[in-house]
Order: structure tokens, then C-alpha cells, then sequence
């Protein structure tokens, strides 16, 4: 279910560690050791089909859209987003296209995304976020990527620099979380 911040974990619905389906996951991410946040867009012919939301959900740590944003693996995981970078780096990913323009409601869970990480990685800032062409050769395991990838990034950090308030927020709140919800992972070691 999805709450008022628009958060879906997805990590939860697939039964958690129950549900690994990925051996990425299986390996940790230290909290302590984290040293960036890559920024992707899930990209592909039809980047909101069920299809590609689902690889995408097996691919980064957190993704968003318009209609909300989802923790696919807890942030003390290893996720396979961003080849020689997976052990160090957690994966937030637009469901959509290369420098496409992204709505504010868009923006707004984009936002929420990654102060879920910044929260859950508090060693990490702003000045942590990188894009796969920012990687280099070494991020990726298929060669060159679109230089539009995480575009996006500019726009969210406005949002958060004139909401402020939003990386002050607690885990639960950032989730919207109610007494039904489920909590979700927390990543501690």
C-alpha cells in the first residue's frame, strides 16, 4: 500500500529476506563505509510498464515517479546498480527516460527518496550524489551511459533546499507511516 508521502515498500511486499530473489542483496552495504548515492533513470522503451517498474525494483535501492517512490532493498544491502560501485553505493532511480522533464509530484518523491537514504546514511550528503557518467567506464557494465542520466538530480535538491523540513524528518514520517503500515527495513548492521 502506498502512503501519504507516496512511499510503497516493496522490499516488505516481496516478504523481505524471505523474498530475496537477487544474490546482490544477499551481500551488505556498511552503513558506516557508504560513499555515495548514484542517480539513474530507469530508462528503456517503456519506462512505466509493469515490466520495467519490476526490473527496476530488482536493479536499484529506491525508485520513484509521479504516483509515489518504493524501498526495493534495505540501504545495508548491496543492490546491482552500478557495477564496481554496488559494494559502496546506494541506487535511486526516476522511473522514467534521460533528461526527461519529471512532474513536481515527481520531484517531491524524488525528494522523499533520497532523504530516506541521507537518513539511513547520515555520513552522506548532498555532495555524495553522482550519476553514472560521473562514475566513469567502471560504473557500468554496459559501456557508455546517456550524459542525461540523473538529470534529475538539480530538481530535487531544490525541492529539498526550499523544504527544508522534509531532512528533518524521522524514518516513519518520511514513510507516512500509520499504525497499519508496515515499518519496513531498518538498515543496521
Amino acid at each position: 500500500s502506498v502512503t501519504s508521502t507516496g512511499f510503497r515498500n516493496a522490499w516488505e511486499e516481496k516478504g523481505g529476506e524471505k523474498g530475496l530473489t537477487n544474490q546482490e542483496h544477499v551481500r551488505r552495504l556498511s552503513l558506516e563505509k557508504a560513499t555515495g548515492i548514484v542517480l539513474h533513470d530507469s530508462s528503456g522503451e517503456n519506462p512505466q510498464s509493469a515490466e520495467a517498474k519490476e526490473a527496476a525494483r530488482k536493479a536499484y535501492h529506491l525508485t520513484f515517479d509521479s504516483s509515489g517512490w518504493s524501498l526495493n532493498a534495505p540501504l545495508n544491502r548491496q543492490s546491482p546498480h552500478a557495477a564496481s560501485f554496488n559494494a559502496s553505493t546506494i541506487g535511486i532511480a526516476h522511473l522514467g527516460k534521460e533528461g526527461e522533464k519529471l512532474s513536481p509530484e515527481a520531484i517531491k518523491h524524488g525528494a522523499y527518496a533520497l532523504a530516506y537514504a541521507l537518513k539511513i546514511h547520515p555520513n552522506l550528503t548532498m555532495d555524495d550524489l553522482k550519476t553514472h557518467p560521473e562514475l566513469g567506464p567502471s560504473g557500468t557494465r554496459r559501456g557508455k551511459k546517456d550524459d542525461k542520466e540523473g538529470s534529475w538530480r538539480q530538481a530535487v535538491k531544490s525541492y529539498l533546499e526550499q523544504n527544508p523540513n522534509i531532512l528533518k524528518m524521522s524514518v516513519e514520517e518520511l514513510q507516512g507511516a500509520i499504525s497499519t503500515q508496515p515499518q519496513g527495513p531498518q538498515a543496521q548492521n
